[in-house]
């Protein structure tokens, strides 16, 4: 160590400070190198999608009645063409100040990267349907905080469409909607 002169060590740390931090996706852009889950049809059980993959909605999802879906806080959903959520359950749905519960179109490439590998886009007014809020809503467990909606509203419904349900939307930015 006596003959290494100071550029090869600093070098050296560098390159391993460098390797540890993308190691440990300090660096990721969002969730960026996620896993990418898929969910289509009827959810009939308690379940809970987590911050550490990016969901992909690629038929519409229906979460049954009395069944709780839980989205953890930071989690990235992305909805396909043509495609909704509709909540007959219970709906979880707290982010926090930091980090937000999104609802996107599959071609907003700004928030968790390029899921699905059609190089830079960005999301339009109506690419996907909404997320909806049935008559069978457990109103005092159904919750949609620190939330970012945007690009839904296909067929002017509206990012959000809320039936016969009374329940918190707080702190959520509702947005980039066809209606």
């Amino acid at each position: 160590m006596k003959n290494w002169n100071n550029t090869a060590f600093r070098s050296l740390v560098c390159f391993l400070v460098l390797f540890v931090c993308l190691h440990l996706h300090m660096f990721r852009p969002g969730n960026a190198e996620a896993d990418v889950v898929t969910h289509s049809g009827t959810i009939g059980a308690h379940t809970t999608w987590t911050s550490v993959d990016i969901h992909r909605i690629t038929g519409t999802v229906t979460v049954s009645s009395g069944i709780i879906l839980t989205i953890e806080p930071g989690t990235i959903v992305k909805f396909n063409a043509g495609t909704s959520l509709n909540i007959n359950g219970v709906l979880d749905a707290a982010g926090n100040e930091s980090e937000k519960i999104v609802f996107t179109s599959y071609r907003d490439d700004s928030i968790g990267g390029d899921t699905n590998g059609d190089g830079f886009s960005t999301g339009q007014p109506g690419d996907w349907g909404r997320i909806s809020f049935g008559d069978s809503v457990v109103d005092f467990l159904t919750r949609l905080e620190y939330a970012v909606v945007r690009y839904g509203g296909s067929g002017n419904s509206g990012n959000v469409y809320i039936a016969q349900a009374d329940f918190p939307v707080r702190f959520s930015d509702i947005s980039y909607g066809s209606s």
